[in-house]
């Protein structure tokens, strides 16, 4: 078997995976969103029966689930319990505020990460000290924490930026930079221990007494050989940031895939959490086979075969 062979049917096991685990996990939360609902409304108990087998909810629990596998075969995630929207919509409408803080937030991290792992792993004395201690801050720093700060200087004290929202520049910059540094931490420190790795290698010294440039020594010898690991962790990270920041969402009340999955898991609409958690399982299989290629591309010693 080749290996487009393995990647596809490791793809279709993730899926269907991630699909069956969620499918059932979602049932065995107490409550029942529609349930809820609908007496809240003032429904009689013959609507509410109606409603539910209309939905399919008053059949076995295996039903359901072939069923379930059965619409994603054709493509269709179903419709929300509660509005009766497809979901592909649903998520289709907050993709877009998802992938705009992704983007802002991956070019901080990586930015950062690569300038503060390189200054930590090649610098000297106090500038390496700082790097290294500036890694371990923003590694340990929580996200609400960092993001409630910053909200507090920013906002609240100096009036510089609006703490929530989407469709501005200034509403986009608060929770990338925040979320942005806070992924850094990962990228620069991977990027750290991959550049100490290949510094001290005989190859690299080898280069060094032979008298070649010190930057054509860092480019080829020292940091070509790095590459892979760093962009395996910018990879990680990316697929993190489409599959939908939750908190950061949250904090700075901005709309998005994270945000509409802790909606929805609130109000236990089962058809939207199982929507997400496939179109997240979709993003880090792509995410995936991305990196593959890249690094591939970059080392050709690990391509197959190679």
């Amino acid at each position: 078997m080749n290996g487009l062979a393995r990647r596809a049917l490791a793809a279709v096991f993730t899926l269907w995976l991630a699909a069956t685990l969620v499918f059932f996990a979602l049932r065995l939360l107490p409550g029942d969103g529609l349930l809820t609902q609908l007496i809240e409304s003032g429904a009689s108990p013959a609507t509410i029966a109606e409603r539910r087998a209309a939905l399919g909810l008053d059949q076995p629990a295996a039903v359901q689930y072939a069923r379930f596998l059965g619409s994603l075969l054709t493509g269709d995630l179903g419709s929300s319990l509660l509005t009766g929207q497809p979901i592909v919509e649903i998520v289709a409408q907050q993709v877009g505020a998802t992938v705009e803080l992704a983007v802002a937030s991956l070019a901080v991290a990586v930015t950062a990460g690569i300038a503060l792992g390189a200054l930590a792993a090649l610098g000297t004395g106090l500038v390496r000290s700082l790097a290294d201690a500036v890694l371990a801050f923003v590694l340990s720093a929580p996200v609400y924490w960092t993001g409630t700060l910053a909200i507090f200087v920013f906002t609240a004290q100096l009036g510089l930026l609006p703490s929530g929202g989407a469709g501005r520049l200034s509403q986009l910059i608060l929770p990338a930079l925040v979320l942005g540094l806070q992924l850094s931490g990962g990228i620069g420190r991977v990027t750290q221990a991959a550049l100490a790795e290949t510094i001290y290698q005989p190859h690299v010294q080898t280069a060094r007494a032979k008298g070649l440039r010190r930057a054509t020594v860092f480019l080829q010898h020292v940091a070509r050989p790095a590459l892979p690991a760093i962009i395996g962790q910018i990879g990680i990270q990316a697929a993190f940031l489409l599959g939908g920041a939750v908190v950061t969402e949250s904090i700075f009340s901005r709309p998005g895939i994270g945000r509409l999955l802790l909606d929805a898991t609130l109000r236990q609409d089962y058809p939207v959490v199982q929507g997400i958690v496939i179109w997240a399982a979709t993003v880090v299989i792509v995410a995936n086979l991305l990196v593959d290629f890249t690094i591939a591309a970059v080392d050709p010693r690990l391509r197959e075969g190679a």
